[in-house]
């Protein structure tokens, strides 16, 4: 309205008239959205004086819409400069303002200051969280502002979003989890997390569940029209009605591909022309999904060639696919896992020329690790030898060819790791080292393969070579877990080597050069090499340790100098230090000196001295060892005395561990029981464990302590007692009846119950039965009828029934990327699936 003709209203009607026309005229304005008629006209409202609250707050609105016009074009540097000379006229204003469009008013402010109190000022952050709900256009505003920084919440949530829609574009929903799980339902980025998971089930085909997440958001949001928009669109079923609806249907139409796979699925069983159905295909199947998702490239053709296979049509959509590149490895992916234990298949398929060489590589591996499956027979323990040494050793032979074909045509760690493992069994330790050199060839990076060179080497006395392999590792790799280790026991084998050899001065020399260690284990064993090399001023100060390396340095024909005291006996030790250096042995992992038997340590006679200071589940510990190995070998007297001992010093404390003991000492009883040849006495003996048994059960049931219970069985299987009949022996037991067998457990001693030369003084060893490795442990192969062991993995298909085929390739694909399975699993997973689909 010019003021011309505004002066004439006035003059005509009167303030109060004047007052109602400009009221309609800047009503009509804001509801038809022209900003700058209704600007104009609240101009000349706050011109007058003693302007209606009513008014004001209408003025107020235009003010608003004037911000947000000027924001939008660009202009926000102007919103400051505009806003001063309205409210000189009309401070009120500023009370009458919404909270988004104050946050608007300090968009442009010179200082962060503003921005940075969000977290520390309540009313900041309502009026920044309020333009967010309500004003922002695109996330991608917050993140280029200039105060907010990389680490400010609104920043970091609006990079997220921006993140998550571009994937959600390019057909990655992946992100979409962090997004749920950072934007909750008070976050002012509801709106974009409901648009987001609208669209996603959109693309999907999920039209029910885009819906209700759409239909979700508010009214006054900026993605309120845009979720109107496709709301429309999905309940026309895909029919654009408006302009916007058209250009939707546009964006998301293509490009996508859940997309593409839901039209080639609509129009599966359509009567098509050939250039359409090459059409449909090349829309899936493009050379971009193909170099850069080949696992999902291939096991949608593994899916289509399944599905196609049932239709009335299939012919002429396997002329179509038959143009598709790599065609014939999708029909080979499609049949091979159904033979994935056939050796004669996978030799079909290593000769095909579509296959990479490294493919062709794992599939002779696969080949040799189905070979190793023959060295355990179905029904028999697998770690045990079952089958003739000469059959073995041409089973390994036949594994040897397909890791020679299979490293010739693309080295793989797995290939080496696997042909190593197995050749320990069959080769010499030296023809076995060639392996590991092939290996460090291959990949001269990987630390552990040249630990391993380490150990062999020293294992077979190359000491040279053992020291040129500890100087390339400590060069490769400084902080190898197991550098330190074999660094010392190199220098003390060296040693003992050159004592062997007669050479005691070049040993006196090595000697001095030993640096104190930081592990006890390394430290007894400096001590017994001073004591060897006769080294003044050394002394015994490690009795057990000591004992236990004189003991492996005849084993492992270390030639120690005549006269030295090959043992270091000793009838009493402290408990302390017997328990530290005996934990020491049993936690060293080194094949020379580790990995000891429970023999190999000296367990002395007379017991140990303040046993009481060592608690009981420290005490426990020990002792477990003892029934847990009890299947290498029979215990003679020295040790089932020692161990008497101990569990009468762990029953007299009468805690939570008592059970624990009593069924020790039932061990103990049994392991007695087997020498004995009188009726009566082994009758006595077998009734006294049941017992013990019973008890035993009892506390540990009532501490909570379960792990000890594990033996129980076996104990009684060897006893002859059934479960039930052991169940009501146990319940016969009260609490008077459980405490005085614990008592006479306490008292009691083992030269009591059996005469002591009626069991060996020395244990011995049980036939010694050697072992092959098993390469898939967990491998089960199943007849036709068999229940399949895919029902335990993560892919829910009950849920997947319940989809159409667009539906379950994605969700199938997305679980496989999350899982990382490898592509010949992958493909098992999406046969399965279309076998239902077929049945």
């Amino acid at each position: 309205m010019s003021k011309k003709k505004f002066r004439q209203n006035k003059s005509v009607s009167g303030g109060v008239l004047c007052a109602d026309a400009l009221k309609r005229q800047l009503e009509n304005a804001l509801s038809d959205g022209r900003v700058r008629k209704a600007f104009l006209l609240a101009k000349e409202l706050i011109a007058q004086r003693d302007v209606p609250s009513v008014l004001l707050s209408l003025a107020a609105k235009a003010v608003e819409r004037k911000m947000l016009q000027m924001h939008r074009e660009g202009a926000s540097s102007q919103i400051g400069m505009m806003l001063n000379a309205v409210l000189v006229k009309a401070p009120g204003i500023r009370e009458l303002m919404h909270p988004e469009y104050i946050a608007l008013m300090h968009w442009n402010d010179a200082a962060p200051s503003y921005f940075q109190i969000y977290e520390s000022i309540p009313a900041v952050k309502e009026q920044l969280d309020a333009y967010v709900r309500r004003l922002l256009p695109d996330p991608r505003e917050l993140s280029a502002h200039k105060h907010l920084q990389n680490n400010h919440s609104l920043k970091r949530t609006a990079d997220l979003i921006t993140k998550v829609w571009i994937e959600l574009e390019r057909g990655d929903s992946s992100g979409l989890e962090a997004l749920n799980s950072t934007v909750g339902r008070h976050s002012p980025f509801v709106a974009w997390r409901l648009l987001l998971n609208g669209l996603n089930c959109f693309y999907a085909g999920d039209s029910k569940s885009a819906e209700e997440n759409l239909v979700r958001i508010e009214s006054d949001s900026p993605l309120s029209r845009l979720a109107y928009e496709l709301i429309g669109l999905i309940r026309n079923k895909a029919h654009a009605d408006s302009d916007i609806q058209r250009r939707i249907k546009r964006a998301t139409n293509g490009g996508t591909l859940s997309a593409a796979v839901a039209a080639l699925e609509t129009n599966l069983e359509k009567n098509l022309s050939d250039h359409r159905r090459q059409e449909l295909l090349y829309a899936v199947f493009t050379d971009e999904l193909r170099e850069k998702r080949p696992v999902l490239y291939y096991n949608l053709g593994v899916a289509l060639h399944l599905m196609v296979g049932v239709l009335p049509n299939r012919e002429a959509w396997f002329k179509a696919l038959s143009r598709l590149k790599d065609q014939f490895r999708m029909i080979i992916l499609t049949r091979h896992v159904e033979h994935m234990e056939s050796i004669c298949d996978w030799l079909y398929l290593s000769g095909q020329e579509c296959f990479t060489k490294q493919e062709r590589a794992l599939i002779y591996d696969w080949l040799a690790t189905l070979v190793s499956l023959r060295l355990h027979p179905p029904g028999r323990k697998p770690a045990y030898i079952t089958i003739p040494k000469e059959r073995a050793s041409e089973l390994y032979r036949e594994m040897e060819n397909y890791w020679e074909k299979s490293i010739s045509l693309f080295p793989l760690v797995q290939s080496y790791s696997k042909w190593h493992q197995m050749s320990e069994s069959f080769l010499t330790a030296a023809q076995s080292d060639k392996i590991l050199e092939r290996w460090h060839n291959d990949f001269p990076h990987d630390e552990n393969v040249l630990f391993k060179l380490l150990e062999s080497a020293r294992k077979r006395k190359v000491y040279t070579r053992a020291a040129s392999h500890l100087k390339r590792l400590t060069e490769l790799a400084p902080n190898h877990p197991g550098l330190v280790r074999s660094r010392e026991l190199l220098q003390l084998e060296q040693v003992l080597s050159s004592l062997g050899k007669g050479h005691d001065a070049k040993a006196r020399a090595l000697t001095g050069q030993l640096e104190p260690s930081l592990e006890i284990f390394i430290s007894g064993f400096q001590n017994f090499v001073k004591i060897v090399c006769r080294i003044p001023g050394a002394a015994s100060r490690y009795p057990l340790l000591e004992e236990y390396f004189c003991r492996r340095a005849m084993d492992n024909k270390f030639a120690l100098p005549s006269g030295t005291p090959f043992t270091f006996r000793w009838e009493e030790l402290d408990a302390e230090e017997f328990f530290t250096e005996f934990e020491s042995i049993f936690t060293i992992s080194d094949p020379v000196w580790g990995n000891a038997r429970l023999t190999a340590v000296h367990y002395p006679k007379n017991g140990l001295k303040h046993l009481e200071r060592i608690s009981s589940e420290r005490l426990w510990n020990f002792c477990r060892l003892f029934p847990d190995r009890a299947d290498q070998f029979r215990y003679g007297y020295g040790i089932l005395d020692f161990l008497w001992k101990l569990t009468s010093e762990g029953l007299s404390r009468q805690d939570n561990w008592t059970g624990a003991f009593l069924l020790l000492r039932a061990f103990l009883l049994l392991s007695v029981s087997h020498f004995t040849r009188d009726r009566k006495i082994y009758e006595f003996l077998r009734e006294k464990i049941i017992n013990i048994l019973a008890v035993s059960s009892k506390y540990l049931r009532k501490a909570g302590i379960f792990e000890p219970l594990k033996n129980v069985s076996e104990y009684l299987e060897s006893l002859y007692v059934s479960q039930s009949e052991f169940t009501k022996k146990t319940d016969c037991f009260g609490r008077h009846e459980a405490r005085k067998i614990v008592e006479v457990e306490i008292g009691s001693r083992l030269d009591s119950l059996v005469r002591k030369n009626s069991i060996p003084e020395a244990s011995s060893y049980y036939e010694e039965r050697r072992e092959y490795p098993c390469l898939l442990s967990n491998y089960c192969l199943l007849p036709d009828d068999a229940e399949s062991d895919f029902d335990d993995d993560n892919f829910d298909f009950i849920e997947l029934e319940k989809m159409n085929l667009s539906e379950k390739l994605q969700v199938i694909f997305d679980e496989a990327k999350a899982s990382g399975i490898s592509m010949k699993e992958l493909a098992r997973k999406f046969l399965q699936e279309m076998e239902r689909t077929k049945q």
